[in-house]
């Protein structure tokens, strides 16, 4: 276990918000463990939810903990967010293409905080499932932030919690690992979607695993969030680490 030093606030990108024509400044809180060696540390990401109008990047602050006890730097970013009154669908996307420019600022800076570029992981709960989902496996979503674009944006594993892939026939053969969790009672984002994300990484060869509720809906971390973790850390360390 590792003492914890937290960054918050900061800056990772610029990006005009077409749903509130406004240009709005992206950060991330930064989550390092604090150890005496120089090799490159693992980097997981937790996306908040909020339905892509509201949340924030301090709600994943106990998760973020979590893992950087553990020795992994932890990132929960912002994205821009839309006005509930939004007629351009453009949550998943921004959502997804914002995460898309806090991975590739990593690599931008990963000489930097030493980061470890090759171990890269996406979490996310409800919308920021979608984000985590859509910016792992929909490389169409890259073009609407054009932040760090010489830079890769691939990731080691994904975990979707509570979300769904918009774009399913997007995840292709020798894609990343994907964890799903979802309740079976989930009223806001349906347990077919992550049957049919499922079917989807089996059609094409993609590796999964899951985790589902028999009795639970979509806020799974409100009650469940001990074994969610411990859950999530095992698939990392497997596919991530894979040590």
């Amino acid at each position: 276990m590792y003492d914890v030093e937290v960054y918050r606030d900061v800056p990772f990108g610029s990006v005009l918000n077409l749903s509130t024509n406004q240009v709005d400044g992206l950060k991330l809180d930064l989550y390092l463990p604090v150890t005496d060696g120089d090799e490159g540390r693992p980097v997981v990401f937790w996306v908040h939810g909020g339905g892509f109008t509201g949340g924030d990047k301090t709600e994943m602050e106990n998760y973020c903990r979590y893992f950087a006890v553990r020795g992994y730097v932890a990132i929960a970013p912002n994205y821009r967010l839309v006005s509930p009154w939004d007629r351009q669908n453009l949550g998943a996307t921004y959502a997804s293409s914002d995460v898309m420019a806090a991975v590739r600022w990593v690599r931008h800076v990963a000489g930097i905080w030493n980061f470890d570029t090759q171990s890269i992981a996406l979490c996310g709960m409800s919308s920021g499932a979608f984000a985590a989902l859509g910016a792992s496996y929909d490389q169409a979503f890259k073009v609407h932030n054009p932040n760090w674009a010489n830079e890769s944006m691939a990731v080691a594993a994904c975990v979707d919690i509570s979300g769904r892939l918009y774009n399913l026939p997007s995840m292709e053969s020798g894609e990343v690992p994907l964890m799903v969790v979802h309740g079976v009672l989930d009223p806001v984002v349906p347990f077919a979607y992550a049957l049919d994300l499922i079917g989807q990484a089996h059609r094409v060869g993609v590796y999964e695993e899951h985790l589902f509720f028999s009795n639970l809906g979509h806020a799974l971390m409100r009650t469940s969030s001990d074994l969610i973790l411990e859950s999530v850390s095992d698939f990392l360390y497997r596919k991530v680490l894979k040590e």
